[in-house]
């Protein structure tokens, strides 16, 4: 709740700024699949995405009287807030509708409708965007145990600090503007990430610069590529047993983010007690024998702790007779290795299903001149170093508006209009 109130801005309750109206109820004879004449676009909480509006997923609605589509508009710039919703954090989540097309809103959502001789539209999005707003509205949320619901009675009282109107439209302009920073970078991630994922696949099953082909068991590859069993072209570091769990030691963990292995600080151990066969070895590839469950796949980086251990969960592989480890790590990513290798699995339950080791050794991999797969290893790090440095931007933007909420919705960082 604002405190001391910066000079030359004036505090008024939410109801003395701002209305509130609550969205259109309909029924399900009344929706269609996709636009059709007469028909209008329908926004419900799957559009308010964390503090976003997501026009993703949308619903048609035929059969609206005029006199409820012009009650239920969403003209551009407007306000949109969750009403009612099953979890309490989500109850007051708002977006801001800066769209020409025409959309209606239904019940659960609220359209927030400011003074505009007082508040800025998008300025006022921001201010009850923020974290004490909605700290506010979460602490008041009134419900039964399943649907919650937004308290009207905290919010229309909820106090406000509001700088002048041309002070608004400039701290609107620049929270905006870093706002379409975030979208066009996270536009970027989306795309590199589509791209990434399509060239995996065609790097690894039709290499570079080939244009003659042979159809072999894992499909077709370039003519000068051969096809070798797994245990074939790795060599396995067997791994003891796990160390008893009273030793504070736990399995390594491993993910499919970025190119990695995750090794939580809880779960290392001395340097003195860990012994060489429990060891994760820095290049190696681990695969979760319980892969279904897990998801995966590894690469071990060269600045693996010495404490990281490995149980007998996951096999550790590096890659032998001319198979690069790096390109092994690859084919496991791709959607053809996850095919074979779920063929490896029994188990009477999906969920618990367990890789087969003679199985899973005799999977194929692909196996190019060994300078081609350091090319290709290098053509897909390439794409993934530009991806991790568009992740680290998107990060620092979100650092970046974060601060400047707090600073300019308080006043603590005043701007000139």
């Amino acid at each position: 709740m604002p405190g001391e109130v910066p000079t030359g801005w004036t505090m008024s309750p939410f109801s003395g700024v701002a209305t509130v109206e609550r969205g259109l109820t309909y029924s399900n004879e009344q929706e269609c699949k996709a636009a059709e004449p007469g028909a209008w676009c329908v926004l419900r909480i799957p559009n308010v995405q964390q503090q976003r509006f997501a026009p993703h997923d949308l619903k048609y609605i035929r059969g609206v009287p005029a006199k409820q589509v012009q009650k239920y508009s969403v003209p551009r710039k407007s306000i949109l807030m969750v009403g009612s919703n099953g979890n309490a954090d989500r109850v007051g989540n708002c977006c801001f509708v800066d769209s020409e097309e025409q959309y209606l809103f239904a019940s659960f959502l609220m359209r927030v409708v400011p003074d505009i001789a007082q508040a800025d539209a998008q300025f006022f999005y921001y201010l009850i965007a923020g974290g004490e707003v909605q700290a506010a509205i979460t602490d008041a949320v009134a419900g039964t145990t399943g649907l919650k619901n937004i308290s009207l009675e905290m919010l229309r009282g909820y106090p406000l600090a509001l700088p002048p109107l041309p002070e608004q439209k400039k701290i609107a302009a620049i929270l905006s503007s870093v706002d379409e920073a975030i979208q066009a970078t996270q536009a970027v991630i989306d795309q590199t990430r589509r791209v990434k994922e399509g060239l995996l696949q065609d790097l690894l099953t039709r290499g570079i610069g080939h244009t003659r082909f042979k159809q072999t068991e894992i499909g077709e590859i370039p003519e000068g590529w051969e096809v070798r069993s797994l245990g074939n072209v790795t060599e396995q570091v067997y791994v003891a047993s796990p160390v008893e769990p009273r030793t504070g030691y736990f399995p390594a963990i491993v993910r499919r983010r970025h190119r990695g292995v995750d090794f939580p600080e809880a779960r290392l151990g001395s340097d003195i007690l860990v012994k060489e066969q429990y060891r994760v070895l820095p290049g190696s590839v681990l695969f979760s024998k319980r892969q279904l469950v897990h998801g995966a796949t590894g690469l071990v980086s060269d600045d693996v702790p010495g404490t990281a251990i490995v149980s007998k969960e996951y096999f550790q592989l590096f890659g032998a007779n001319g198979l690069l480890t790096e390109f092994l790590y690859l084919w496991t990513l791709t959607t053809t290795f996850q095919a074979l290798a779920e063929r490896c699995c029994y188990g009477v339950d999906r969920e618990k299903f367990v890789v087969n080791e003679k199985w899973f050794f005799a999977t194929k991999v692909p196996l190019p001149p060994f300078e081609e797969q350091s090319r290709i290893t290098a053509a897909y790090n390439s794409l993934e170093a530009g991806l991790r440095a568009h992740d680290e931007r998107l990060l620092a933007l979100g650092k970046l508006r974060s601060g400047l909420l707090t600073d300019l919705l308080t006043g603590k960082v005043r701007v000139t209009p």
